[in-house]
């Protein structure tokens, strides 16, 4: 296995940037769209979607699902599927 990202990763890495791009198109802070998530009952904590967003970490089925309501879409978009 080579060092360059798969198909399956590259696709991964894509959610955190499809999640970046939204919270700042609703000029959100990570303590915003945290609070958010909080609201949908299950908190992302700021530092986590920071670290989705940098491609460090990906977040858990749940995660995913929560954020995308928080930020008003899909688990779907959020992982590159057209709406």
């Amino acid at each position: 296995m080579s060092g360059e990202p798969d198909e399956y990763e590259q696709r991964a890495l894509g959610i955190g940037a499809r999640i970046a791009h939204l919270r700042q198109k609703q000029r959100l802070s990570l303590d915003d769209l945290a609070e958010r998530t909080a609201q949908e009952g299950h908190r992302v904590d700021p530092t986590a979607i920071w670290r989705f967003e940098a491609g460090q970490r990906r977040p858990t089925v749940v995660v995913l699902w929560v954020l995308a309501d928080a930020l008003g879409t899909t688990a779907a978009h959020l992982m590159g599927e057209p709406e």
